[in-house]
């Protein structure tokens, strides 16, 4: 009785150390990101600086007036958002097309995930937005 005993407890035991199998794949082994680069529309661009050596980090974005953005006006601010929403603004003043405006992300991107940027022209007292975003997609 006591080796039957014996037995069923380490068959038991043996059930509960085997490892759980080979094939079971973690969602961080199955993704890739490959970082976008650059996007315009005529109007502006937005570049994307990837973290080194992170395919799937944003490290720094930068917004850029094209140099024939055809707007009537060129004081006003960038307006940078992710997927986790509003990352940052410039401040106001008269934009050339050799100046740009960089933030710093430190976020992670995912398959899919948007990278924008908008200029908002001042006329006034009022702003209003220069063109469509300009996005760049992981």
């Amino acid at each position: 009785m006591r080796k039957l005993f014996v037995a069923g407890v380490a068959a038991l035991m043996a059930c509960l150390v085997v490892p759980p199998a080979a094939s079971a794949e973690t969602p961080a082994a199955a993704s890739w990101c490959a970082p976008p680069g650059s996007e315009g529309n005529g109007t502006m661009n937005v570049f994307i600086v990837p973290t080194s050596g992170d395919n799937c980090g944003v490290l720094r974005m930068v917004a850029q007036l094209a140099p024939v953005s055809g707007l009537p006006t060129q004081t006003g601010f960038f307006r940078m958002y992710g997927p986790n929403g509003h990352i940052g603004d410039s401040t106001t003043k008269y934009w050339t097309y050799q100046e740009s405006y960089r933030v710093d992300v430190n976020q992670k991107a995912f398959d899919g995930s948007l990278w924008c940027a908008e200029f908002w022209m001042q006329t006034g007292s009022t702003f209003t937005r220069g063109s469509e975003p300009v996005c760049a997609e992981f």
